[in-house]
């Protein structure tokens, strides 16, 4: 039984070590895809401005954007991929903001919340490698649907001073949409690496529908479907475009 103990213990200390697979982004075809990014937008009050009525006065603003993204990506050579995921872009909301008279008095208090499902394609191509790291340039195309919830809860002094009781305006709008960007992708652990970049998007909603019949401040009595207009006449727009910096993960699949 010793010697059989021995000689077991001698074959396994002279026996090959077993390694896995090295990681390589040339062995690597397909991942699938987890961001997320924080920047600025040019939002400001457009979404609800015209209806903050004449006279009034309200702080608050859309200034900062998150969004997060999932999908897949392909690199079928060294040098390109190709991204197909879902973003879902969504400002910081606005809670119970209050819009005050000229004499400081409320008239509402306003909840403003946006949120945009933008499916999307992107190619990178990495112009530079330093082993399991590679810098890389994107260029980034989606088709954004865009939902906008006003919601209005007005006092007294605000329905006797604007003409209307509390209400929520839905407001609905689609844009094509793009962004450019610089980044880095690095091997974290296993099958998985890492991924930073920064860039610059471009999304603007040249025309909003209402999602829902509703009497406003701006326009009054409208219609499901109706193009949205601010007071003076002209169409409300949106604009999302602002700069922006992404983290994620990226897991390559065997």
């Amino acid at each position: 039984m010793g010697g059989r103990l021995l000689l077991s213990l001698v074959l396994f200390s002279f026996a090959p070590p077993a390694f896995g697979k090295i990681f390589s982004f040339d062995n690597e075809s397909l991942a699938a895809v987890l961001e997320g990014s924080f920047g600025t937008s040019h939002l400001g009050q457009d979404p609800f401005a015209s209806n903050i009525g004449s006279g009034a006065s309200l702080s608050e603003s859309f200034n900062y954007m998150g969004s997060g993204k999932i999908g897949f990506a392909l690199t079928p050579g060294d040098r390109l991929s190709f991204v197909f995921a879902l973003e879902v872009l969504r400002p910081l909301s606005i809670s119970t903001a209050n819009g005050l008279n000229s004499s400081g008095t409320p008239l509402y208090q306003l909840s403003s919340e946006m949120i945009a499902l933008n499916p999307m394609a992107a190619v990178e191509y990495s112009y530079s490698r330093a082993g399991n790291v590679r810098y890389f340039a994107g260029l980034g195309v989606g088709m954004g649907q865009v939902t906008i919830t006003n919601q209005f809860d007005m006092t007294s002094t605000g329905e006797s001073a604007l003409g209307v009781t509390s209400y929520t305006e839905k407001l609905k709008g689609t844009a094509i949409n793009g962004y450019m960007s610089l980044g880095v992708e690095a091997h974290f652990v296993d099958r998985i690496s890492v991924i930073v970049q920064g860039g610059h998007r471009i999304f603007k909603v040249h025309e909003l529908k209402h999602g829902s019949a509703v009497t406003t401040v701006a326009e009054g009595s409208v219609s499901e479907g109706d193009t949205v207009y601010n007071r003076d006449g002209t169409k409300r727009t949106i604009d999302l475009t602002g700069s922006f910096v992404g983290f994620g993960f990226r897991i390559y699949i065997p």
